[in-house]
């Protein structure tokens, strides 16, 4: 019994050995496998450390073969978020239409620079770049991509000149154009669901306009009430938009109405399709076009308070004068000067990005005999407000849209700003014949660079009446003389006519909306009409509102035609309560409720004429509407090639050029009389300074 209980101790106690050995090894193979895991994490931590510390060394980049149209290409080598990013790099030929994504990005501030690993060297690339990378880059695969900042070599002059000349080759061979917006802002979640909800009950497209109320939306249970507006806008005001080489990059990334459109758009985390973008700002122009049915209350709205806005609208209302402006407008004056679609008036600019505009400006481009003439000069106009890090980018950036026009611009970053906007001055004249480029409205004269260099700086937002070009043939569409400029390059020469002076003009109407301030319109027309009455008194009423008018009858939307119908001038007595608003206008409404719709398209087309412009008087009774920049004594000249009358600043025995005018009576070729020989009589050589 007794050798029995030893026996059974003498078990238990070599039992409890082998546990507690078993539980110290365990405990010892934890331990050091949490230190193992510790030294490693640390060690990473310390790499990193370095990594940053060390000095950045450069891509040992080897020569492209141009004559192969070769680029370079970046392997994404796969890894989680905010791990090292590590990339390779390869050389492939456009000739053989490689497969690779082509990356649509701002570069960015350059102030707190980012370290990534390409084939081992440590690079250092903007903050934006990073997240951009970062936020593409797959956990199990590569990824193989076209990045400028680093497929080339940027301190090689002549292999920039190379690469920016196969930029569109280099986006539309891409099989998919990756856009990255931004790292999300706050509230992007909401964005992005308010994209998607927008989706999922409209589909527009825009040959089928929309028109919006509130009682519509009610109708298919889409409540405008409950979504987060400002995380919307806020999206759209990544200065992303404002860059001038996403307009060639996405124009090249296939057409946003084609079903099989493959280009994302990345904003943080999320990245979706290109279509739903597009539906999105589709939905903000519907919303614009039909502003008056959100109006809840006319007296809040007429005194500029948006609290008389009903959702969406309001928001808009609120963010009418934000960076994503810059986009917007351009879609608005491309597609109505292209396709004729109604104007939208005071809302954001950039839908250019998502579609592709050269398309909607420009039909004829993409014909089988394509006339290319004209389409650099709209182009410029069109984005001389967009951003670009290298000014002579604003001008590179176009040259692929205008197709084999385009090979012939020498790219050429050697050359001073002021020698290749002149190259683009002599291009556009020699091509189109015309004096477009010369087209400009500015707040003033940039002393620094001559007047004929439109100064991006200065260079003000025309409406949409502007550019209704072929209404007019100021010059009788004689074509403009070969362009020719100075020894020293600073003085081009044109051929004309000077016509007079400006005796008097008005403050410029600034980027006023008509409808929202009404009080502050009348205080300008009572401006107008005082300096029309003081020369010519009241008997010349109809002309002083077809000069407002710029004479343009643009009552059938989208058909824009001259002259002027007599209807728009009864909204004008009737604005200012000279005559009645007529019965049969919506008899049932409160007066100042009838008074005001009946006037607002009246109204919305002076605000277009007007905005940013100025209404002058001649020496010899002319009257007309000149740049912002206006002064009292400014000659008022029809230069040959021009659609528009230009004013001139005379300066010693030269002039400068202050920018397009109308003119009344002045824009059908009225001052042009040829001799038998086919010369214009009095026309003299004129020199822009």
């Amino acid at each position: 019994m007794v050798f029995v209980l030893n026996h059974h101790r003498s078990s238990i106690s070599r039992q409890s050995q082998l546990l507690c050995t078993m539980a110290l090894s365990f405990c010892w193979t934890k331990l050091r496998l949490s230190v193992s895991s510790f030294l490693v994490s640390l060690a990473d931590s310390f790499s990193s450390l370095l990594a940053c510390l060390a000095p950045t060394a450069k891509i040992p980049y080897k020569t492209l073969a141009s004559t192969i149209s070769e680029i370079r290409l970046i392997t994404l080598l796969p890894g989680e978020p905010d791990s090292r990013i590590c990339c390779e790099i390869k050389h492939a030929s456009l000739n053989d239409a490689p497969q690779f994504e082509a990356l649509s990005y701002e570069w960015g501030s350059r102030s707190n620079p980012r370290r990534i690993s390409v084939h081992g060297h440590r690079i250092s690339v903007t903050e934006n770049l990073h997240a951009a990378l970062n936020n593409l880059r797959y956990p199990r695969k590569s990824r193989t991509l076209w990045v400028d900042a680093l497929c080339i070599n940027q301190d090689n002059i002549l292999e920039r000149n190379d690469q920016v000349r196969l930029m569109a080759r280099i986006y539309s061979t891409a099989h998919r154009v990756v856009a990255w917006v931004g790292t999300e802002a706050q509230g992007g979640d909401d964005a992005i669901a308010l994209i998607e909800d927008i989706r999922d009950h409209f589909q527009l497209d825009l040959d089928h306009p929309v028109h919006f109320s509130p009682h519509g939306f009610r109708a298919i249970g889409f409540d405008p009430d409950t979504k987060n507006w400002s995380a919307l806008l806020q999206l759209f005001q990544s200065t992303y938009f404002t860059r001038v080489w996403v307009i060639q990059e996405l124009h090249f990334a296939g057409y946003v109405l084609d079903s099989k459109d493959q280009c994302l758009f990345g904003y943080g985390n999320h990245w979706i399709p290109r279509t739903w973008l597009t539906n999105a700002w589709l939905f903000l122009i519907y919303v614009a076009n039909s502003r008056t049915e959100f109006i809840k209350d006319v007296g809040l709205y007429g005194r500029g308070d948006p609290s008389g806005l009903a959702e969406p609208a309001r928001t808009l209302y609120l963010n009418n004068n934000s960076a994503m402006h810059r986009m917007f407008d351009i879609l608005i004056t491309a597609y109505k000067e292209g396709l004729g679609q109604p104007q939208v008036v005071s809302l954001p600019k950039a839908y250019m990005a998502f579609q592709s505009v050269p398309r909607l400006c420009f039909p004829e481009l993409f014909q089988s005999d394509p006339p290319k003439s004209r389409a650099f000069a709209q182009l410029l106009r069109l984005t001389c407000n967009f951003n670009a890090t290298d000014p002579r980018d604003k001008i590179y950036a176009l040259l692929g849209m205008i197709g084999d026009d385009g090979k012939e611009f020498p790219v050429d970053y050697t050359r001073s700003l002021q020698e290749v906007w002149r190259e683009a001055v002599s291009f556009s004249i020699t091509k189109s014949r015309n004096l477009e480029i010369l087209e400009t409205n500015r707040e003033y004269i940039d002393p620094h660079v001559p007047s004929w260099m439109t100064s991006w700086l200065s260079q003000l937002k025309d409406g949409a009446s502007w550019s209704q070009r072929s209404l007019y043939r100021t010059s009788a569409d004689l074509g403009a003389v070969p362009p020719r400029f100075s020894d020293d390059g600073k003085v081009l020469y044109v051929k004309g006519l000077t016509l007079g002076t400006v005796a008097s003009c008005m403050i410029p109407s600034a980027d006023v909306d008509g409808v929202e301030n009404l009080e502050l319109w009348f205080e300008i027309f009572r401006t107008c009409l005082f300096l029309y009455n003081r020369s010519f008194g009241p008997e010349h009423q109809q002309a002083f509102w077809r000069t407002l008018l710029m004479d343009q009858d643009q009552s059938i939307a989208g058909k824009p035609k001259l002259p002027a119908s007599e209807s728009q001038l009864l909204k004008a007595a009737t604005l200012f309560n000279e005559l009645p608003v007529p019965e049969y206008f919506e008899p049932d409404s409160q007066p100042n409720v009838r008074r005001d719709r009946f006037t607002m398209p009246f109204v919305h087309q002076i605000d277009d004429c007007l905005k940013n412009r100025c209404f002058f008087v001649t020496n010899d009774g002319c009257m007309g509407i000149g740049p912002s920049c206006t002064q009292k004594g400014d000659v008022v000249a029809v230069l040959l090639g021009g659609a528009h009358c230009f004013l001139l600043r005379p300066k010693d025995k030269q002039y400068q050029l202050v920018g397009n005018a109308y003119v009344h009576g002045m824009m059908q070729g009225q001052s042009i009389l040829v001799d038998i020989d086919g010369e214009v009589v009095g026309a003299k050589e004129i020199r822009l300074c």
